[in-house]
């Protein structure tokens, strides 16, 4: 017999399909621009003005520097100097792989990261006098962004110092060392749960205002210049030199005056932190310089101003995941009329006895 044709013209559906999936937004999954191969940046968009923005989609089981630096109570943050990798990948995702510098970054809200919720991130590289500007912010629904941090980044132009390890380490007292298969913990780890990539300091001394680490990666990772979690320790392990500090006070970065960024980090490194005379734990933030070195004292990143806050109230601003949901997408006005259309459509049940009844009729369509 002849092949029978039915030609259904349906509208649109509620519940299902392709216009419900529209409505629900594009899959923030999968970043919307140019690929890129950094560890965390995975496209790049270009504006008209030449201005770049590198993408991602952040979980933390995939992301260490999430996972391994968490409060606590379990949730993730990502770290100060998380922002100074960031910067470091948008500049090799750019070509550049000379030193850089950036000035005045601050931290304006946390960047949590729930772990049942995929979040995207987005740095935003925008040219002006002074070189670039650079946002970091993100969004948990893909399209609702909150600003975390901004800063000025520019070409560095300057000779590599060099520091006298051995003169700094006479000025000290006696060193704490730990044991060839351990590191030592600083103070703030009794606020924060570090990872492996965090177990850096295998040693750490104290004079006057000043103070020196011996620092050592735990595991290596490519792609990475900065290494947050290396960073970290080597900027944050200073606070007792700070009079009447107590190791029950956590400190949160607030603000770099200036970082120089000679090179990458090193895999074994000094870090020699130096605080102002008369610096108290009574005022509510306090401020250091740092030098990170090579073993044989060559300077490769270089931090002026690296002021740091007292939060009075603990670490309340790190919502679990449950306490800070999702926030619910705003929709255009095109948008709205759409979901009235897709809200009246036809209901699943109704359309399959819908599609019984036209392929049991004799009409072609």
């Amino acid at each position: 017999g002849k092949t029978r044709v039915r030609a259904i013209d349906w509208g649109p559906w509620a519940e299902v399909g392709m216009a419900v999936e529209t409505l629900e937004g594009v899959d923030s999954s999968t970043p919307v621009g140019e690929p890129i191969s950094q560890p965390l940046l995975d496209a790049e968009t270009v504006d008209t003005q030449g201005n770049v923005s590198y993408l991602a989609s952040w979980t933390t089981a995939e992301q260490w520097i999430l996972d391994e630096h968490r409060t606590r109570d379990g949730d993730a943050l990502l770290p100060g100097t998380g922002y100074i990798e960031l910067a470091a990948q948008a500049l090799a995702a750019s070509g550049e792989i000379s030193g850089f510098e950036i000035a005045d970054l601050t931290y304006l809200t946390p960047l949590r990261t729930p772990d049942d919720m995929q979040i995207s991130v987005k740095v935003d590289v925008t040219a002006n006098d002074d070189g670039h500007a650079i946002e970091v912010s993100s969004a948990l629904d893909g399209e609702t962004y909150t600003l975390h941090a901004e800063a000025r980044l520019a070409r560095l132009v300057a000779e590599v110092p060099k520091i006298d390890i051995a003169s700094i380490k006479s000025r000290l007292g006696p060193a704490e060392v730990a044991s060839e298969t351990e590191t030592v913990q600083t103070s703030q780890s009794k606020h924060l749960a570090f990872g492996p990539r965090w177990q850096v300091v295998k040693a750490q001394a104290f004079g006057k205002n000043e103070g020196l680490a011996e620092l050592q990666m735990s595991i290596i990772d490519d792609g990475y210049r900065v290494h947050p979690g290396m960073m970290d320790l080597a900027t944050g392990f200073g606070l007792p030199l700070v009079e009447n500090y107590s190791g029950d006070q956590f400190w949160v970065p607030l603000t770099y005056g200036k970082i120089k960024v000679f090179g990458p980090m090193p895999e074994k490194a000094y870090s020699w932190i130096r605080c102002a005379e008369g610096a108290s734990a009574d005022s509510e933030n306090v401020r250091f310089d740092v030098s990170i070195a090579d073993e044989t004292g060559q300077v490769v990143i270089e931090v002026e101003g690296f002021t740091v806050h007292c939060l009075t109230q603990g670490i309340d601003f790190a919502k679990s995941a449950g306490a800070q949901g999702k926030p619910e997408r705003v929709l255009s006005p095109a948008e709205e009329r759409f979901k009235h259309t897709v809200e009246q459509g036809i209901l699943p049940a109704d359309g399959a006895e819908m599609f019984f009844r036209a392929m049991a009729s004799n009409q072609p369509q």
